[in-house]
């Protein structure tokens, strides 16, 4: 779980990804960002063509699908459904 150990170590605001990773299926990464609590606070947006898995988002609404093909209206609107940016003042 490559990607998974990188973003407990990075801690990116949010995570595009898709379904097939190389060592987990986008599902299972979605269940250990949700139940990790270095990772659990991490928007998630999991770009899907089948239909296993979560249908929308997940319960706490750190995860939304996004279902291929998608414009790039939709890709934004999904980001935005789970991710709001923070301001960072200059210093």
């Amino acid at each position: 779980h490559e990607s998974f150990r990188h973003a407990q170590k990075v801690k990116p605001d949010f995570v595009l990804m898709g379904e097939h990773l190389p060592d987990v299926s986008g599902p299972e990464a979605i269940r250990l960002f949700s139940e990790n609590e270095l990772t659990k606070d991490i928007a998630v947006v999991l770009m899907q063509t089948t239909t296993y898995g979560p249908e929308n988002s997940n319960e706490d609404g750190q995860c939304a699908i996004l279902w291929k093909p998608f414009t790039p209206y939709e890709l934004i609107q999904n980001i935005r459904s789970v991710w709001t940016p923070t301001k960072v003042s200059p210093e």
